[in-house]
């Protein structure tokens, strides 16, 4: 019983810990098996144990969530004042969306798709200066968050078709799936969090999408963002999709562990009963 009771804190721990040895592969893989001709890694030990820790990155929150009962996780998402983790998704937001359209710019405005994406990571920008001012004592409703916040969702939705019809990245490249494995994990937990502001939250589900997306978007952002500075990677877009899951990254990790630490988990003593008048036996 006691296990389950630790369960949030395992599955913060195991996003934190996969994380970091997902990105020392993925990046010891950059600059040692990456082929920039074929755009695919050498078979190697290291790009086995790449696809095991990223099995593991999405198997052991979930399993770590599903050991979790509903009831004793807070259904209330805790805003700290001058939450200062939405500027760094403010800030690689906005350099993802002028970037996307400076590449707009050079392409003659010729591609719908760059546009619409820069605006959306733009907007996903003015949804984390929202947040940060609310944060701050700025008195921002929850409707006006939720509505801006579907931007994220949107610029990952779109960012997977752009990816998906890049003609200068192989189809199945590690590259491109990694980022996209990124993009799908912004969409989970933009989506969580959303539900909490619009009181519809799910807590089991949003500390395993948050888990993923800590995973997935660092693991996809920091190996490519290195490796983009170095020379290895070419593909202007990667920047731009890059800093958006760096950003979206830290901010899932932040609020994840805000969530798991510093808001109060009841304790088995705290849950009413039968008895007390509660049929159902969960906190209201």
């Amino acid at each position: 019983m006691k296990f389950r009771f630790r369960a949030p804190q395992l599955c913060l721990l195991s996003a934190a810990v996969l994380t970091v040895i997902g990105i020392a592969l993925r990046t010891v893989a950059m600059f040692t098996l990456y082929d920039k001709e074929v755009g695919y890694f050498d078979a190697s030990v290291i790009t086995t144990l790449m696809t095991v820790i990223s099995f593991a990155g999405a198997i052991l929150p979930l399993v770590f969530s599903i050991l979790t009962p509903k009831h004793m996780l807070p259904t209330v998402w805790h805003e700290p004042r001058k939450y200062i983790a939405a500027i760094p998704l403010f800030v690689c937001f906005t350099l993802c969306g002028v970037w996307t359209l400076y590449q707009a710019y050079l392409a003659s405005f010729s591609n719908i798709l760059l546009i619409i994406s820069g605006v959306l990571a733009l907007l996903s920008a003015f949804y984390a200066f929202l947040v940060l001012g609310k944060s701050m004592g700025g008195h921002i409703k929850s409707t006006t968050l939720s509505a801006i916040g579907y931007a994220p969702v949107f610029w990952a939705l779109l960012s997977i078709a752009e990816t998906y019809t890049d003609q200068f990245t192989t189809m199945n490249s590690p590259i491109k799936l990694g980022l996209q494995f990124g993009f799908l994990g912004v969409m989970l937990f933009t989506v969580s969090e959303l539900r909490f502001r619009l009181d519809k939250p799910l807590p089991r589900a949003a500390i395993f999408f948050h888990s993923v997306a800590v995973f997935f978007c660092l693991t996809g952002s920091i190996p490519t963002l290195i490796a983009l500075a170095v020379g290895i990677l070419k593909t202007p877009m990667h920047t731009a999709y890059a800093l958006g899951l760096l950003g979206a990254g830290i901010y899932a990790a932040a609020r994840l562990t805000i969530y798991v630490f510093s808001s109060k988990l009841p304790t088995e003593h705290d849950i009413p009963t039968e008895a007390d008048g509660t049929p159902d036996g969960t906190v209201a």
